[in-house]
């Protein structure tokens, strides 16, 4: 039996789907990664994580193929890439310090960080301070140099591994930068939905078809089921169901 492996932000978790919580069990069990998985009757995880950066999503990724992938299970990774000024920061294993997040083999010691990211999340003083100065931690060009590589080294191990995906972007596209350009050129634009057109972005996708979004940009559960019904049929077109 396929297991469906979701990876990303908020988007992929599924935040709002219920209309008043960022990140819940019901949520999580009603992305769209889960209801494609549902459409066949497959299992699922959800490793979508509130606030989730491009780092969490690759670093995720290479953490489960090397922990929990099994070699003769089948599987369709479904990497859901967010916007570029996110990172992480960490709480020190010897301190009692966890990120609360409902989500499948998440680290809670990661802190996701960005210029919006709300100083009550944070458990120390000093993660507080470092939100004064995050607008320092993010450059465009170099977020999407990383993003760009992030994407293709993904892209290099499913194919050597064999493993089905589809990459798509949920609230923002990759910008083609000087020093990406190339790289931006070898994604596999059949598995990678879309990665420059922002208007082919989760958030935007659903705006363009009548799905309203909460006061946070966020979907409803109907958008999730509307998405997981494209990128089914972009499934079969490539063979995956």
């Amino acid at each position: 039996m396929t297991t469906v492996v979701s990876i990303g932000c908020s988007h992929t978790h599924g935040s709002m789907i219920d209309g008043k919580n960022g990140t819940s069990q019901y949520n999580k069990n009603h992305a769209f990664g889960p209801q494609l998985a549902k459409m066949h009757g497959w299992k699922y995880i959800n490793m979508g994580v509130p606030g989730g950066s491009n780092t969490y999503i690759f670093r995720a990724a290479i953490n489960f193929l090397q922990k929990y992938y099994k070699d003769n299970n089948d599987y369709l990774f479904l990497i859901g890439w967010t916007g570029q000024d996110r990172m992480e920061l960490r709480y020190a294993d010897a301190t009692r310090w966890r990120h609360h997040t409902e989500g499948d083999l998440i680290d809670t010691k990661y802190i996701p960080f960005t210029v919006g990211t709300s100083k009550g999340l944070m458990k120390t003083y000093q993660h507080r301070e470092l939100l004064d100065l995050a607008p320092l931690f993010f450059d465009r060009i170099k977020d999407h140099d990383e993003w760009a590589g992030y994407a293709f080294g993904l892209q290099n191990i499913f194919k050597q591994k064999n493993i089905k995906y589809l990459m798509f972007n949920t609230c923002q596209a990759i910008d083609e930068t000087r020093n990406n350009k190339n790289v931006v050129k070898k994604l596999d634009t059949e598995k990678y939905l879309h990665p420059l057109n922002e208007d082919q972005a989760f958030v935007y996708w659903a705006l363009n078809r009548g799905f309203k979004k909460t006061k946070c940009w966020h979907h409803k559960e109907e958008a999730h089921i509307a998405w997981a019904e494209y990128l089914n049929i972009v499934c079969k077109n490539l063979d995956y169901c």
